[in-house]
């Protein structure tokens, strides 16, 4: 035997030790499966020295598929946060995986983790940085809160009622050329008696023309093309709704208070040849019931009745409004409803259309507009406004051109704006002007 195949002294001893020692951890040591687990440590334990939970802290723990600098309050906020907000695993249940991550998404729902996990010191802290911050300063957090446009519920402007056009028996009459005359028979003939065999004597009829200039309407708009592009709701839709609207409304301003003046048509303030009103004095008043008889007797001097069916008196609401609180001695009031008494006929319930008559006055329709002045001056007063009471069959409507709308993109090539455009071309006329009175001076 060789010398070498001998085991020196100190290699057998650490045999028998390395021997030894296996023995006694295999007699010693549990069975793994019967191992008891170890005592879960109470949440916020020790934690009172910890910064907040780490959104990046828990991410780079996700990543690498294990905690990472500390990162084991991070991991706990998330499957506390994923035990709240009802998070389900690929499983189908509420467990995570070393690279899952559940975080709050506002500091609301971070107070609200942090207080489960029995983190009251960092909810609290929490807490205040929420209180402290403020949407009313952009920067304490007013950048964060963005405002709403609520481009759904956009209104457009409220707008008078269009009053003219829509008199009941009103005649619309196509013209073709800026100036119209329209020729009536003033004054009749008549009839005389005669003896028999007696000399007859000629009647002669009398006959009249007015002149009627067709005057333009228009609107105009200018606007930027990234405003036309760029607007909601859609540019297009809005301008072109708008500016029909403007110059409807313009033109029936128009038809009742035009001057006849410079470029303006000559409305029923300015026709001529009209019926004159009942006298409301030197300075104005407000009107009363026999001032509204007397307006109905004075166009039945001139063989004018206003009924129903084409007769309307025209005034601002404010006139109207007057005439509603009119009351008796009892206190009653004087105008009565159509179905009742002792109620103002004031009767939007019986007259549906928005531009239709508002009220009946003495059985006659009235329809009102805030576009007629009330700022008129009688006497010492400069706060009065007109009445007029017509037989509407007896007026006319006189269109050259009806409102044409036309747009333009080459309006401001070099400034990239763009144009619409609507005119309208028009004029009105009483055939017969006494069929039109007119009561100035209407206080109140």
């Amino acid at each position: 035997m060789a010398d070498n195949d001998f085991l020196s002294e100190n290699e057998v001893e650490s045999l028998v030790a390395k021997a030894v020692t296996k023995a006694v951890k295999s007699l010693n040591t549990v069975d793994e499966d019967a191992r008891p687990t170890a005592p879960t440590k109470a949440a916020g334990f020790n934690r009172g020295s910890y910064g907040l939970p780490n959104l990046g802290v828990a991410v780079k723990s996700a990543f690498r598929g294990q905690t990472v600098n500390g990162g084991e309050f991070e991991r706990d906020f998330s499957q506390a946060a994923a035990e709240i907000f009802g998070y389900k695993g690929a499983a189908g249940d509420d467990s995570l995986t070393s690279r899952s991550i559940v975080w709050a998404k506002t500091p609301e729902e971070a107070r609200t983790v942090l207080h489960a996990m029995g983190e009251g010191k960092h909810a609290a802290r929490v807490d205040s940085a929420i209180k402290a911050a403020s949407e009313g300063t952009t920067t304490a957090g007013g950048y964060l809160v963005p405002p709403l446009y609520a481009q759904d519920a956009f209104q457009y402007a409220l707008v008078p009622n269009i009053v003219f056009r829509n008199l009941p028996g009103l005649t619309t009459m196509p013209v073709r050329t800026n100036l119209v005359y329209l020729p009536r028979e003033d004054a009749r003939a008549g009839g005389a008696t005669a003896a028999e065999a007696g000399s007859l004597t000629a009647q002669d009829v009398t006959f009249a023309q007015q002149s009627i200039t067709i005057k333009k309407a228009y609107g105009y708009r200018v606007f930027s093309n990234e405003l036309l592009a760029d607007a909601d709701p859609s540019w297009n839709e809005f301008i072109t709704k708008t500016l029909l609207r403007d110059v409807a409304l313009f033109a029936d301003q128009q038809h009742l208070e035009g001057t006849g003046s410079s470029n303006e048509i000559t409305g029923l303030s300015a026709i001529s040849g009209t019926t004159s009103g009942p006298s409301l004095g030197a300075n104005g008043r407000a009107l009363t019931f026999d001032d509204l008889y007397a307006a109905i007797y004075n166009l039945r001097l001139a063989n004018v009745e206003p009924q129903s069916a084409t007769g309307a008196w025209i005034m601002h609401p404010r006139t109207l409004n007057s005439l509603m609180q009119l009351k008796d001695n009892s206190n009653q009031y004087m105008l009565t409803a159509a179905q009742g008494y002792n109620a103002p006929m004031a009767l939007a319930g019986g007259f549906a259309s928005s531009n239709g008559p508002k009220a009946s006055l003495l059985g006659i329709p009235v329809y009102v507009s805030t576009q007629i002045a009330i700022n008129r001056t009688t006497g010492s007063n400069s706060d009065t406004s007109n009445v007029y009471l017509l037989d509407a069959s007896k007026a006319v409507l006189l269109e050259r051109q009806g409102i044409e709308l036309a747009f333009s993109d080459q309006v401001g090539f070099a400034t990239d704006q763009s144009a619409y455009r609507a005119i309208a071309r028009h004029g009105i006329a009483a055939v017969q002007p006494t069929a039109v009175e007119k009561i100035t001076g209407v206080r109140a």
